[in-house]
């Protein structure tokens, strides 16, 4: 296929690392002219090629309008809409001459099909769309039941960069004075990611084993309810509260612990967080819910256990301690499965080619 100039225009939160790593990759490429229209603030570093709209809630009125012509224009170019939020308001200004992407992440359908006029919302701009790309089935099936065209939709992953996220240390192999295993999430405090399963699976354990540590790199708005649980249940000496961890303290993160939970009721596909512990060699245990289980075979990749099933969390924890050789292998496998499935270089090369294909 030739190379053809590529103007891209992502309507997209920049306050998400998975936007910025999208939009990076085609920002390196020569042919490609890349635009972002952000409502939030970056916390990593974006290609200089890339022109950004920050309109910070609406309040900036000039990129709005700014934002609003480059909609306008006739220059033909891809909208690529992430996240069918408060950013999508945005595609009522999009004239014939764009071509429309959406990219739902999960949340922002399950959590407002129900809505009526949300519902009328989201019908609107997967009419108005000519593609839909998900990463996952379960997305797709839900995008069709809200009007999109099962012909122009397609699964890709949004992918881990498996250069960048490697191990550093095995698991299991404390050294020095640090006896302690280190198991930790960095889902956010929120009701939908159920901390609270950990934080009980942590308690039943800390009467079990004095050498676990559990760490929580995320926040939210049940961070004061949790701690307020640890502190009742005299745990603050094995839990510890870090928040959120952005770039390479998100990778020093994952290399620091040996096992990697997330106790999430409901992800899109496979969580990007999960993707990335697995590919660091990180032991994952995981919630058997969404698709989880078309990349962790329960045993031979990781492990599995029911939604809010914390004694059967917290006896995984505990069978993976008792034979640590098939532990690390079972990591080993896990990273595997992402570089064949979830590779980041490769999943943006079959993004490009459905670029390329909708632009000819």
């Amino acid at each position: 296929m030739k190379n053809l100039k590529l103007e891209l225009v992502y309507l997209a939160d920049l306050n998400s690392i998975h936007t910025v790593r999208w939009i990076n990759y085609f920002a390196k490429l020569k042919e490609t002219k890349v635009s972002c229209i952000s409502l939030g603030e970056s916390h990593s570093n974006i290609h200089r090629k890339v022109k950004v709209f920050k309109l910070n809630g609406f309040k900036n009125l000039f990129n709005l309008i700014r934002s609003i012509f480059l909609l306008r224009s006739n220059k033909k170019c891809i909208v690529h809409v992430h996240y069918l939020g408060w950013n999508a308001i945005l595609v009522f200004f999009i004239n014939k001459y764009k071509t429309i992407i959406l990219t739902p992440w999960g949340c922002d359908i399950y959590a407002n099909k129900s809505n009526f006029l949300k519902r009328i919302f989201l019908k609107f701009i997967f009419k108005k769309c000519d593609y839909i790309i998900c990463d996952s089935y379960k997305l797709i099936e839900a995008s069709l039941e809200l009007g999109a065209n099962k012909r122009n939709s397609t699964v890709i992953a949004f992918g881990t960069d498996t250069n960048e996220y490697k191990k550093k240390k095995i698991i299991f192999s404390p050294k020095g004075k640090d006896k302690y295993i280190k198991i930790g999430t960095n889902r956010s405090m929120e009701p939908i990611y159920d901390p609270f399963t950990l934080i009980k699976a942590a308690n039943y354990l800390n009467k079990k084993n004095k050498f676990l540590k559990f760490i929580i790199a995320n926040n939210g708005s049940l961070e004061d309810s949790l701690k307020k649980y640890v502190s009742k249940n005299n745990l603050n000496k094995i839990i510890k509260f870090i928040g959120p961890q952005y770039g390479k303290k998100n990778i020093e993160f994952y290399n620091s612990i040996d096992i990697y939970i997330s106790t999430s009721l409901r992800d899109g596909g496979l969580s990007a967080s999960i993707a990335e512990a697995m590919s660091c060699e990180r032991l994952v245990i995981v919630s058997n819910n969404s698709e989880n289980s078309n990349y962790i075979d329960h045993g031979i990749t990781g492990f599995l256990f029911k939604n809010k099933d914390f004694l059967t969390l917290a006896n995984l924890i505990e069978k993976s301690l008792n034979n640590i050789k098939k532990s690390q292998l079972i990591a080993k496998k896990g990273r595997e499965v992402i570089l064949k499935k979830c590779n980041y270089n490769l999943e943006m090369d079959k993004v490009n080619v459905i670029y390329k294909n909708l632009l000819n």
